[in-house]
């Protein structure tokens, strides 16, 4: 079982009221990031004449497109779902005693701006704790990665593993 984090810091801008502000998310350019974003991008989505009011806060998912992907994200950052994924790259449960295995993570919202994070290992029934480890960036850019070596651990069913991201966001500038 994953447990997951983010912390990171933003910006604040004031703006007079002909700006449109800057706010990933922010698809109707009223300053916050809710419900009525999800509904205008879902109805641009299915309705391709139709355009959201603030095209550059939508595509959160940095792919180039507005689509599916945007819409997920942002409706699971409204809910208060967490937009994190982590994956271990080894196939078999329980994983083997001696093996490395590459813990991935990502955030669907603003993947590009994951700049690191660190990862926690632990495990009651084998007294095992990692203590916090970097991660370390990955080459595609929207992912940060750590490799765990299992060598030595005893077996445990308990082991946890708790990511935290932490994210560069730029201040937002009025367009």
């Amino acid at each position: 079982m994953a447990s997951c984090c983010l912390f990171c810091s933003g910006c604040v801008t004031l703006s007079s009221a002909e700006d449109k502000i800057q706010l990933p998310g922010d698809a109707d350019g009223n300053g916050k990031v809710d419900v009525w974003d999800v509904r205008s991008i879902s109805r641009s989505l299915k309705a391709k004449n139709l355009r959201v009011p603030c095209p550059q806060n939508t595509d959160v998912t940095q792919n180039g497109m507005v689509d599916e992907g945007d819409l997920q994200a942002i409706d699971d950052q409204v809910h208060g779902i967490s937009t994190i994924k982590v994956e271990l790259d080894y196939a078999t449960d329980p994983i083997p005693i001696g093996t490395t295995v590459v813990i991935r993570a990502s955030d669907a919202f603003l993947p590009l701006n994951v700049k690191g994070g660190t990862v926690r290992i632990r495990s009651e029934a084998a007294a095992f704790d990692s203590l916090e480890q970097p991660l370390s960036p990955a080459k595609d850019g929207r992912s940060v990665y750590y490799h765990w070596s299992t060598f030595g651990l005893p077996p445990a069913h308990d082991y946890q593993i708790t990511v935290t991201l932490s994210k560069d966001i730029p201040c937002p500038k009025p367009a």
